[in-house]
């Protein structure tokens, strides 16, 4: 009788326990409230498994651990501040236990924050991405003006010293050129000036105001007449002689610019 007793002991308080299983349930709601809550057998009123009592603290989750050998469960939370109800919910969908399960209960102004707040950080966020991309086009606007602006005057700076290079180079041609034959002309246009006004004054040199006036009455005014034809002559032929030089020398700077 005695190991009877003892067997059916066991059958009862210990095939219980074998047979029951762990459930992690994290219950998340407002930080800093006193979270209740229950585990019902299902559908069975408040019929009571288990009871916890938490605080949310600043993370506002509460976890707790229900080790049951119902076949089903039920949830009800209660939410408080001060002993003061924020807000209540059931949850009666028959939970099988061994499973973690996850429940938010928030109250419905904490709600509407909640998505106030989602969208206003969502239209921040356009807004920021927005300016963000206005900026990165005006940067890129600003490069390409920078960049058109550096290759404007490049070409400039380019064309002006080809401008220049080139102003030197048909200097330098025409010089090469034409500048030195009217150069070399107008030496010897100056030269025949010089010898013409050296001779002019050689021959007034001749002829004296006061030793003319004196002579008028002694010499014969044929003598007079031939010495000045003589010395015009003389003129005439050193004059050609140097014209007929310098069309030499005129013609030797052609040959050797033509060469």
């Amino acid at each position: 009788m005695k190991k009877l007793e003892f067997l059916v002991f066991l059958f009862v308080f210990l095939i219980p326990l074998i047979s029951s299983a762990d459930s992690l349930v994290t219950i998340k709601t407002i930080s800093n409230h006193n979270v209740d809550i229950s585990f019902l057998r299902h559908n069975q009123g408040y019929s009571l498994i288990e009871s916890f009592h938490k605080d949310s603290g600043t993370s506002g989750n509460v976890s707790v651990t229900l080790s049951t050998s119902e076949e089903k469960f039920d949830i009800r939370v209660w939410v408080k501040k001060e002993n003061i109800v924020v807000v209540y919910k059931k949850f009666e969908e028959g939970y099988a236990p061994g499973s973690p399960l996850e429940f938010e209960v928030y109250p419905d102004w904490y709600i509407q924050q909640l998505e106030i707040e989602k969208e206003m950080n969502a239209r921040s966020n356009e807004i920021s991405s927005a300016n963000a991309e206005k900026l990165n086009d005006s940067l890129k606007n600003e490069k390409n003006l920078t960049l058109n602006e550096t290759k404007k005057t490049e070409e400039k700076n380019v064309s002006g010293m080809k401008g220049i290079t080139g102003f030197f180079v048909s200097v330098k041609e025409g010089v090469s050129g034409k500048m030195i034959y009217y150069a070399a002309i107008f030496v010897l246009l100056i030269a025949l000036l010089t010898a013409g006004f050296f001779a002019l004054k050689k021959m007034r040199g001749r002829f004296p105001k006061e030793n003319y006036r004196n002579e008028i009455g002694i010499r014969k005014l044929s003598d007079k007449i031939k010495e000045e034809q003589k010395s015009n002559l003389e003129i005439i032929e050193n004059a050609e002689k140097r014209i007929k030089e310098a069309q030499e020398q005129i013609e030797r700077i052609k040959g050797k610019l033509k060469g």
